[in-house]
């Protein structure tokens, strides 16, 4: 048997890490439908326990996951010699940064971009698990080749011995001759020993080097074509003899020229190695097509570099499908817009009509009650109307909401003799959190107008929208009114409005605090993510790319949010 064919006898087990679902269940489909064992993990740590006990031969690993991200993943499985071996393609999708010298720097053999591509997919991971078991064979049969230099070693060391007592009886000149055709007898035999493993070793590589699916070229450092396995050939319609009359500027489109040159100068000369870079080459028939390469430099034993090789992929169907995903991504915009239009105009309808049905109503109370319902609609109609006209479909300037909400406000309560004050930083909300967060600003301001200045008398609302450190978002609202009834606790009061602001918190997972002093102040702090609407959060940021559902500027995203400082 080959060493080819135990490379591809049995597919083999893989572990694929994302903690994506979607993806997962697409990875163990694609891949079992090839007979590969497929084991799914949801984050890194499950991950690495996996592979300690059982290792697989070959993971699949997305770079970013919550806790352990995939270099870190990768960089302990490296460490470790249970798993040191086992070859890592990492996965990214193509609107995530992703930061492919770090990921070859932690270990990992390989990469994919999601969308995935099914044949892509297949051919990543059987070229690697090929490859794998094909240095397990080199790296087994190299063992033996040691073992079994050192059992014949350790019988010549016996035959030494026994030659040593025959020659102790036959005389001094006998043993010199036998010494001299004992170390004639074991040079020869390391001679060929050594020529046959440099032509086993050679013939490996070069089964290696012709049934590699990824285009193989190396030039000399002129840029002279020296060699190309049959994927190069094939993919540039020359055979080797043609190739080798031409060098690889030959092959490249003029405007390339700059650029290729600036890459060998400034990265492959300079440390061995380029980073995976993207040009063009002509077919011989003057197809112009995109390709992907990474190449690296060749020294001889004395570090004076000879020549350059590279492995080349044809981006032609990647470049394709990125191109309908942008357009489908665009279509989407346009719909998402619509949609955000379409509910904006139906609650401002629905408010209008709270509005026409409370001058029907003779009740204080229920007239009041339905005004309140239909500022509350308002306020939902704001974050579409703004999201409408945002280039950022994802997220609302929060900012630019509450000045709008506390504009309504104003004109919806007519007290003059009541002075709002605004501090708001800019930042961003997504929709998710953007509604509730302000439906809880628009009671806590209505609350203050109603009830912090009774009998006509005047004051002042202050509102403070704060991007703090750490990434979290603070808004307080305050007033210098006749304040709260002692031991007044929110979770107590009968109130719609209060009842509306402790649902709407424990909805965003946040947390609200009634501060004591000379003025009235509740002060909302947001947690990194809302437990509510989980789920459409990571969908949205699936088709966004956005990674937290809110954006203070200028600040570092991180997951701890301080206690609030008073």
């Amino acid at each position: 048997m080959t060493i080819d064919d135990v490379a591809a006898r049995v597919p083999g087990s893989i572990l694929a890490v994302d903690d994506n679902r979607e993806n997962l269940r697409l990875l163990v489909r694609v891949l079992s439908a090839q007979g590969y064992v497929v084991r799914p993990a949801l984050d890194g740590a499950t991950a690495l326990v996996s592979a300690q006990a059982e290792p697989p031969d070959l993971m699949l690993l997305d770079v970013h996951m919550p806790g352990i991200d995939g270099y870190e993943v990768c960089r302990r499985l490296r460490g470790d010699p249970r798993t040191a071996a086992i070859p890592v393609i990492f996965v990214s999708a193509a609107s995530e940064l992703f930061n492919k010298v770090q990921a070859f720097e932690a270990g990992g053999t390989d990469y994919l971009t999601k969308p995935f591509e099914s044949a892509e997919i297949l051919a990543r991971v059987e070229a690697n698990i090929r490859v794998h078991r094909l240095k397990a064979r080199f790296e087994a049969q190299n063992l033996s080749l040691q073992a079994e230099v050192a059992e014949r070693e350790r019988a010549q060391k016996a035959l030494q011995d026994l030659n040593q007592r025959l020659e102790a009886l036959v005389g001094e000149r006998t043993k010199d001759l036998i010494q001299s055709n004992e170390e004639l007898h074991r040079e020869i035999e390391e001679r060929v020993l050594i020529d046959k493993a440099l032509r086993e070793s050679e013939a490996r590589f070069r089964r290696l080097h012709e049934t590699m699916r990824d285009a193989f070229i190396s030039v000399d450092m002129e840029g002279h074509i020296q060699d190309a396995n049959s994927a190069f050939q094939e993919m540039l319609r020359y055979d080797l003899e043609e190739l080798q009359r031409l060098t690889y500027v030959d092959l490249t489109p003029p405007r390339w020229h700059g650029s290729e040159a600036r890459v060998v100068e400034e990265q492959i000369l300079a440390r061995g190695y380029s980073d995976i870079y993207e040009k063009e080459y002509v077919r011989r028939d003057g197809t112009v097509f995109p390709v992907e390469l990474r190449s690296f430099l060749l020294a001889d034993d004395g570090g004076v570099p000879i020549g350059i090789w590279a492995i080349v992929r044809d981006v032609t169907e990647r470049k394709r499908a990125e191109a309908q995903i942008e357009s489908a991504l665009r279509e989407k915009e346009v719909l998402l817009k619509e949609i955000h239009h379409r509910v904006k105009n139906n609650l401002q309808v629905v408010s209008g009509l709270l509005d026409l049905q409370a001058r029907e109503i003779a009740d204080p109370a229920a007239r009041a009650l339905l005004g309140d319902s239909s500022a509350r609609v308002r306020a939902m109609a704001l974050v579409h109307e703004l999201l409408y006209g945002a280039a950022d479909l994802s997220s609302v300037a929060f900012d630019a909401f509450i000045a709008r909400l506390l504009d309504q406000a104003t004109i919806q309560n007519h007290r003059p003799e009541i002075v709002i004050g605004r501090d708001l930083a800019p930042a961003a909300l997504g929709i998710e959190l953007a509604v509730p967060s302000g439906l809880i600003v628009n009671e806590l301001v209505s609350n203050a107008f109603k009830h912090a200045f009774p009998g006509g008398r005047g004051g002042r609302v202050d509102v403070v929208l704060e991007c703090r450190a750490h990434g979290a978002m603070r808004i307080s609202v305050s007033d210098d009114g006749v304040g709260l009834p002692p031991n007044f606790d929110i979770a107590r009061q009968k109130s719609m409005g209060w009842r509306l602001i402790v649902n709407l918190i424990e909805q965003i997972d946040g947390e609200i605090l009634l501060l004591s002093g000379e003025r009235t102040a509740f002060v909302l702090v947001f947690r990194e993510e809302p437990r509510a609407g989980r789920g459409r959060s990571q969908a949205l940021d699936a088709a966004t790319g956005a990674t937290k559902p809110w954006l203070c500027p200028g600040l570092p995203q991180t997951a701890a949010v301080p206690t609030p400082n008073p």
